[in-house]
């Protein structure tokens, strides 16, 4: 990597924008230059615009932010630094710059911007900060960090280097060489293990609060547990007998209740029975009526056939007149229309004949007065022209009189301040010299209030020093009383927990609450075991029952079955025979009418054989076919109350084989659950319950028994916990506040050293103060008397601190007055000149446009009178009417008149077709109706006489007793419903009652309801609280199956951990330690060792004398062989001072071998003093840097030593200026 140019703005004391080019030929022949100039002038604010361009960040300041920014000059608004560097990917230009707000020094700060780009085409690459950061790591190959330690060497790294003592060199060497990650890795390996450890500590503490029943115990808590359970089982059987006589008397007081219900329904029914009567003999009435419903509906649609025709009929002749006299008003008119059309034409022709010869006079006028408008435009433009002149030319004249006053004035200002022409070459050195002195000046001020501050700072550590002693013996009496109360707190704590620890009490008490929850789901899961049980067996019971019901009523409605279809088959055919004869019985009457060769008014046949013969009578009344009818809805109703029955017990039967099959899944998963609760307690108390035998009766109360014992357990342990708790808290307490004594009292002490050494150091610093002051009183008045003798030609005769501003102010204005004054007059001048030879060629210009203007108006006067003329004669032919408008009337007069006509004979035509389709219609419905009054007569004598054989005395009896569709159905539905539900009635009283009686006979108890409850409720309190002790007998057992369980993984984890901490204490042995010495020592070393290896490379270029060497005793000590003193091996600490700058630079160009690695680096720069060297070994020095311009690199060195002027040829002078602003200067150096 090669730097090409720099620019920058605004950088500390380099005020202005700068450029530096590399490239420039004087740079690139002797591949060394310094940069030169007094302390403080800004030579290292040239490499920090390196930095700041390339990263951002500079050595001396590691951010810049929009909230801070320090490197920015003063009363400034922006600055900038750009960097052109060279690399094996290309030319690239980066670009850092921050600016206030509105560019003013008062803006308020912005964010920094950030832009790499290509050199030679300016291609944007990035712009954003992060982005340009690591586009420059990428093209570069060097971070910050390895940028400052292998192109640009900072001032004071390798001289702390030397400096520092062997044990602290390793950090030193660490930052110079970015290896921290060592030290990180060495500190992670130690966390590791004191975390391996923590943790092994814990599983052992754990391991050992584990503690066993013995052997005996637990047979004798399994005995205990058997005999109870024996107990519970018997009173449970006692239990279920109980309820089984409960659920007896509960049943037969429901079948009575149910039988008094169905008594009460069946007197309701039979009264709505009767109700129903009326609607009964309606809905008979209306099925009459339904036989007629078809030549009815055929009659009634013939009579409104002919009543709509004749009321047609009427309308028609009443028509035919109106559209007659309606066509001969239309012919009228369209012989009317005809007329007018042919006067609008003739009209028409004349009125074109005359707009022709208009039309000829317009296009003369618009000649005219084309020609007159272009001359007007022309005449006003020359007209406006020349007024302009006129005005430009009185303008002109009075601006050459302003500047010639303006140019008497200036010229006697001038002879009035002659003095001031002086200022303009030296106000620069005044001003220098002014602000040396108020900064001699506020020097002095600061001076004398650091005066101040020493002596009150050695008063006040002097009673800093009494304080501390004071506080240091109260704290040592406070350490000793806190000891003595952690003793008595230690010693309290031990006699409460006696032989155990605390874990021991925490694991008892952890499984005392296994063991609790344990028994409570065992508890939960056994009473969900027993009522299903119970369930079962009701459901078993009641599905016995109904299969028996299920036979009877089977066999019942294969007999109602049988008995229907009997009466359904003989109500068919009596039905059959009876329509037969009411059919042939209603066309007798017509048959008395019929004549043979006469047509039949139905078929239209001429024969008629079966005229005179009589219609038989059917075998069986029409009573008997009533009664057959009754019998059969009666056998329906019955058939369909035992169907329903049987459905129902049909799906009592699904509903019953549903609960059976959950009511056991739930007694499964409960039995389950139930032999998981037991195994996990596992107590000796609890028997065991083998997997296809059912559970002991004596399980309830060895469950209550092993609660009772664990729950007091439980109660010891929290006890003794919370007093334990309590105690450790005070101790913690007490041991807290000693440690904080005892650290108190280290703090004191060493208050105490501190207050003492501050207090010498705040006499000393007293004194060198006051001498200080006194030396800057004495620059102080000699720079005063200087100052004024430079002031006195301008008037000047006295001179103050505070004034200097306002005099320097004034003496600015004064300077910058007199040179505006200077080119006030020289432009006067010039313009003057200018302004006599402008007003004479507007004079003569003036007299030509007033020549032209004459010409112009003529000519308008001309064509006047001609436009005028020709507009008199076209007035006098057509007078002010348009032309296109009066032809467009005339051509909308006779399209009107052709449209009407067309309109009047589209009427015409209209009411003739309306008066030929009247008539047409009109006889065709006078045919219609005369055919259909034919056949309405034969048709309405039929239909009355169907109506006398059905029993309706005339027409509108019949209509009253129609029903419609759906109130027929209702009915007929109404009472089917009424029949079945009789039906369903007397079927369910019967088998309640067979019911009723079998339960009866059964005598399952002769106790009461109330002596059944008191025993069941007493057998409940029997069983809870056996069951309570067995619950309590397992859980001991349980806990301490649990607790066998838990010492075995314990004791896997304890000896896997050991395993692993054996592993981390090796690794920890090998590089771990808390402060990362360990690791970071060894591997210093070696960077050590590969450092001095690329350091006395260099050092042979500079001096054939010494070598460097790596201490044998401490491996970071550095010592040096002496070739001049026979190979001695001596410490650098013995070098002097320009020996050991020649090591440190050395050191320098070694490391920055080692740290550009793969990169090339082609520019070097070196923050270094020279100031300690002797002539020859600067020589040295100077050729060894130049020796690396054979290797290509291009060296810039920084320092203040004037003798490098001499050395070097191509310097950078940093010069400062006045107003704490420094310039550049040199070869390839440019200011904006």
């Amino acid at each position: 990597m090669r730097i090409l140019q720099i620019r920058f703005k605004n950088l500390n004391s380099l005020v202005g924008e700068w450029a530096i080019d590399l490239t420039h030929p004087a740079f690139l022949s002797d591949g060394i230059f310094v940069i030169t100039g007094p302390t403080g002038a800004g030579k290292t604010t040239i490499l920090d615009a390196v930095c700041l361009a390339l990263y951002g960040r500079t050595p001396r300041l590691p951010r810049v932010t929009k909230s801070e920014n320090e490197i920015m000059s003063r009363q400034t608004g922006e600055c900038f630094a750009e960097v052109t560097f060279e690399t094996r990917a290309g030319t690239f230009r980066c670009h850092w710059g921050q600016r206030r707000a509105r560019k003013k020094a008062s803006g308020e700060l912005q964010a920094p911007r950030r832009e790499l780009s290509d050199a030679a085409s300016g291609r944007l690459i990035e712009n954003s900060i992060q982005g340009v950061n690591d586009k420059v790591e990428e093209a570069t190959g060097m971070n910050f960090e390895r940028f400052t330690r292998s192109m640009l060497l900072a001032q004071g790294g390798f001289a702390a280097f030397l400096q520092a003592p062997a044990d602290q060199r390793a950090p030193i060497l660490e930052q110079l060489t970015g290896t921290e990650v060592y030290s990180d890795i060495s500190k992670c390996v130690h966390a590791r293990v004191v975390l391996e450890r923590t943790r092994l500590e814990t599983l052992e503490a754990e391991l050992a609060g584990i503690h066993l029943l013995e052997e005996a115990e637990e047979q004798r808590l399994h005995a205990d547990l058997a005999s109870l359970i024996e107990q519970a089982s018997e009173a449970a059987r006692q239990s279920d007998r109980t309820r089984q006589a409960l659920l007896w008397l509960e049943g037969i007081r429901t079948l009575q209740a149910e039988l008094a219900m169905l008594e009460s329904r069946k007197k309701q029914l039979a009264e709505r029975i009767e109700a129903f009567q009326p609607e009964r003999h309606q809905l008979e009435r209306a099925n009459k009526a339904l036989e007629l419903s078809g030549a009815y509906a055929g009659l009634v649609s013939l009579r409104n056939a002919q009543t709509q025709d004749l009321r047609q009929q009427k309308e028609y002749a009443e028509a035919l007149p109106a559209c007659e006299t309606e066509l001969r008003q239309t012919e009228t008119a369209f012989a009317s229309a005809g007329t007018v059309l042919e006067k609008s034409k003739r009209e028409r022709e004349q009125g074109l004949r005359t707009i022709r010869a208009v039309r000829e006079y317009n296009v003369k006028i618009l000649e005219k007065e084309t020609a007159l408008s272009a001359l007007k435009r022309e005449l006003a433009e020359r007209e406006n022209a020349f007024a302009a002149a006129q005005s430009a030319h009185q303008t002109l004249n009075a601006q050459l009189a302003d500047t010639r006053t303006g140019l008497t004035e200036v010229l006697a200002a001038l002879q009035r301040t002659a003095a001031d022409q002086g200022l303009v070459e030296n106000l620069s050195a005044i001003q220098h010299s002014c602000g040396q002195l108020r900064q001699l000046a506020e020097t002095g001020r600061e001076k004398k209030r650091a005066v101040e501050t020493a002596l009150a700072r050695q008063q006040e550590t002097a009673q800093a020093h009494k304080n501390a002693l004071a506080l240091k013996e109260r704290q040592e009496r406070e350490t000793a009383r806190l000891e003595q109360a952690v003793a008595l707190r230690r010693k309290t704590l031990t006699e409460l927990l006696g032989d155990r620890s605390v874990a021991d009490w925490r694991a008892r008490l952890m499984d005392a609450a296994t063991r609790s929850g344990l028994l409570d789901k065992a508890e939960e899961a056994l009473r969900r075991y027993e009522a299903c049980l119970m369930g079962i067996k009701g459901l078993e019971q009641r599905q016995e029952k109904r299969a028996r019901n299920e036979a009877e009523l089977t066999q019942r409605l294969q007999a109602a079955e049988k008995e229907h279809l009997r009466l359904e088959t003989e109500y068919e055919k009596r039905e059959a025979e009876q329509a037969e004869y009411s059919r042939l019985r209603a066309f007798e009457e017509a048959r008395r009418h019929l004549h043979n060769g006469e047509p039949c008014p139905l078929c239209g046949a001429t024969e008629h054989p079966f005229a005179g013969l009589s219609v038989p009578a059917p075998a069986a009344p029409e009573a008997h076919l009533a009664r057959l009818k009754g019998d059969l809805k009666r056998s329906g109703t019955v058939l369909a109350s035992l169907q329903s029955d049987l459905a129902g017990l049909s799906r009592e039967r699904e509903w019953v084989t549903e609960q059976l099959q959950k009511e056991s899944a739930a007694l499964s998963e409960h039995e389950t659950h139930m032999r998981e609760c037991l195994t996990a307690l596992a107590h000796p108390s609890i028997p065991p319950a083998p997997q296809e035998q059912p559970f002991p009766s004596s399980l309830p109360l060895s469950l209550q028994g092993l609660r009772e014992t664990t729950e007091a357990e439980r109660r010891l342990a929290e006890r003794i916990l919370q007093q334990a708790e309590q105690e450790d808290i005070g101790l913690q307490a007490d041991m807290a506040a000693w440690e904080k004594a005892r650290h108190e009292a280290n703090r004191l002490e060493l208050a105490l050293q501190t207050a003492l050494h501050h207090k010498g150091s705040a006499e000393q610093e007293a004194v060198r103060t006051e001498q200080e002051r006194c030396s800057l009183l004495e620059q102080y008045t000699a720079l005063r008397q200087a100052v004024l003798r430079e002031l006195r030609p301008y008037g000047i005769e006295s001179l103050t601190v505070d004034g200097l501003e306002g005099l320097l102010h004034s003496l600015s204005e004064r300077r910058d007055h007199w040179a505006s004054l200077e080119k006030r007059r020289d432009l006067l001048q010039q313009t003057m000149g200018a302004l006599e030879l402008e007003s004479r060629h507007l004079a003569s210009r003036l007299l030509d446009m007033e020549k032209e203007l004459g010409k112009q108006r003529e000519a308008v006067r001309s064509l006047s009178e001609g436009q005028e003329k020709l507009r008199l004669d076209r007035r006098q032919l057509f007078g002010d009417k348009s032309p296109d408008e009066e032809e467009k009337r005339l051509n909308g007069l006779v399209e009107g008149a052709e449209k009407r006509l067309e309109s009047v004979r589209q009427t015409v035509d209209a009411a003739r077709q309306g008066l030929a389709g009247l008539t047409s219609k009109k006889e065709t419905l006078d045919r219609a109706i005369a055919e259909r009054q034919a056949q309405l007569g034969p048709l309405e004598e039929d239909f009355r006489l169907r109506l006398s054989q059905t029993g309706f005395a005339d027409e509108t009896e019949y209509r009253d007793a129609c029903l419609t569709e759906t109130v027929r159905n209702t009915l007929a539905q109404k009472e089917q419903g009424l029949l079945t539900e009789r039906a369903e009635l007397e079927a369910r009283l019967t088998d309640r009652i067979a019911q009723l009686a079998a339960e009866r006979e059964k005598q399952v108890t002769d106790r009461t309801q109330e002596e059944l409850d008191e025993t069941l409720a007493r057998l409940r309190d029997t069983l809870k609280n056996q069951q309570e002790a067995i619950g309590g007998l397992r859980q001991k057992l349980h806990d301490n199956h649990m607790v066998k369980l838990a010492h075995q993984e314990r004791t896997a984890a304890v000896e896997a951990q050991r395993r692993e901490c054996r592993r981390w204490n090796n690794l920890h042995d090998l590089i771990g330690s808390a402060d990362g010495k360990k690791y970071r020592n060894f591997v210093q070393v070696l960077t050590f060792e590969i450092m001095i290896e690329h350091a006395n490379r260099q050092l042979r270029r500079m001096t054939d004398r010494y070598l460097l060497l790596r201490s044998k005793e401490q491996p970071l000590e550095l010592d040096v062989i002496d070739g001049y003193q026979a190979g001695e091996i001596r410490s650098t600490k013995n070098l002097s001072g320009g020996e050991s700058f020649i090591v440190s630079l050395a050191l320098a160009l070694g490391l920055s071998q080692m740290a550009s690695k793969k990169v090339r680096v082609d520019s070097l720069f070196l923050d270094e003093g020279f100031g300690t060297l002797d002539e020859d070994t600067l020589d040295t020095a100077l050729d060894t840097l130049a020796g690396l311009h054979r290797d290509g690199k291009l060296i810039g060195v920084i320092s203040h030593v004037t003798a490098l002027k001499e050395r070097i040829g191509t310097q950078i002078q940093v010069t400062p200026k006045t107003g704490g602003r420094s310039a550049v200067s040199g070869p390839g150096c440019t200011s904006a």
